[in-house]
């Protein structure tokens, strides 16, 4: 609710909690792939669609080979 007429604050808000994440994951070793459209994959182009989030594994840990 605190967001509710505010999706530039919004955004922005859930950009810096992207930047935490995506530092924490890479200092774990894990993938990265998906967190950005779990994180911003809401927003969307101006006059297009959303981004897909269509082939993304949505920040799951992916086997090493």
């Amino acid at each position: 609710m605190e967001y509710k007429d505010a999706r530039s604050s919004l955004a922005v808000s859930l950009s810096l909690a992207l930047a935490d994440a995506l530092d924490d994951l890479h200092r774990l070793g894990l993938d990265t792939g998906g967190v950005h459209a779990r994180f911003l994959g809401w927003l969307r182009a101006r006059g297009g669609l959303p981004p897909s989030a269509e082939g993304h594994n949505c920040g799951k840990p992916q086997a090493r080979a």
